[in-house]
């Protein structure tokens, strides 16, 4: 252990989890470079910025913060602590996805396009920290309004027991490709403001109106820059994951995509944020051709069909068998 903490101290090694959090990962330094840059290079999802821009996004959250959070009577203490006066900016870094290694000789490769990755934006004590927490207490609330959303294994369980399938069902699973990245931030703001209209009464709003929420989660989504390797960077596509709001959101925009689906009536639909499954009586072409058609064309969201199979054989969904 003695010579790996010496490699990875000269930068000869980088050691990490794997996607899954299954494996570690030892990986050559500049491999991991390569990699990296690689995925800087796509400019549909990133943009170079400055060390000024990232003040600047700061400077204008806290102001926003300040002024909106006193008109909704929050307590001057309570504004100043959610406030990150000197904020670390957020970091970059990568996972490998290990499942995705096909071929023996991938584990050795030493070719970039060989790996893929699962994007990480570290935002710990970043601009919108504390302040993502805290409207978080509020949308989360609205997650149990979306009849798909799975939160444990448990709830899967329970709800497969109750729904009884019966031979004759179809059984499909299904991912949403990189979803995180695909999330259309202002579809996602707008199924947010959808479900608060449903749902107010139900909703404990810590006296914040609908609309000074949405100027909230707006500002705290426009603070997109990062670091890499001393540079500064902003996404300018989808959600980055590691930040506090993108899984919320992401649920939540999921429910509008998955209307399709509904629209089945299947006996059974669940979803684990992009992982689902559905018990329908339809053939798997009708499914497809009804729910990955629609959802391509109105969302520009890709799914990915994980498994079609008989109820004899064993669905791919969260590696549940």
């Amino acid at each position: 252990m003695r010579q790996v903490r010496e490699l990875i101290k000269s930068k000869i090694i980088r050691l990490s989890v794997s996607d899954k959090g299954e494996e570690f990962v030892v990986i050559p330094r500049q491999l991991d470079v390569d990699i990296t840059e690689k995925h800087l290079e796509d400019a549909s999802l990133h943009r170079a910025s400055t060390e000024k821009e990232f003040r600047s996004q700061n400077r204008k959250l806290n102001s926003e913060w300040v002024k909106t959070a006193s008109a909704a009577g929050l307590k001057p203490a309570d504004i100043s602590h959610l406030k990150i006066e000197v904020p670390t900016c957020p970091v970059l870094y990568l996972l490998i996805k290990t499942h995705k290694l096909i071929r023996a000789d991938d584990l050795t490769s030493t070719d970039h396009s060989t790996f893929k990755v699962r994007p990480i934006i570290s935002c710990v004590d970043g601009p919108t920290d504390r302040i993502a927490w805290f409207i978080n207490l509020i949308l989360n609330q609205l997650l149990r309004h979306i009849p798909a959303h799975l939160t444990s294994t448990q709830m899967f369980l329970d709800r497969l027991r109750n729904a009884r399938p019966k031979i004759a069902y179809v059984i499909e699973s299904f991912d949403v490709t990189a979803l995180y990245t695909n999330v259309s931030n202002d579809s996602a703001m707008q199924t947010i403001r959808e479900l608060h209209e449903q749902h107010e009464g139900a909703i404990n709003m810590y006296g914040f109106s609908i609309q000074q929420l949405m100027v909230l989660l707006k500002v705290c989504l426009n603070c997109s820059i990062f670091r890499w390797s001393g540079k500064y960077y902003a996404q300018i596509r989808g959600l980055a994951m590691g930040q506090r709001l993108a899984p919320t959101l992401a649920v939540a925009f999921m429910s509008k995509v998955e209307a399709p689906v509904i629209d089945l009536t299947p006996l059974l639909y669940c979803r684990y944020i992009d992982d689902c499954i559905v018990f329908l009586f339809s053939n798997r072409e009708v499914f497809k051709q009804h729910t990955f058609t629609s959802i391509k064309t109105q969302y520009n969201t890709t799914l990915a069909d994980v498994s079609a199979v008989s109820p004899s054989s064993e669905p791919l969904f969260r590696d549940f068998q």
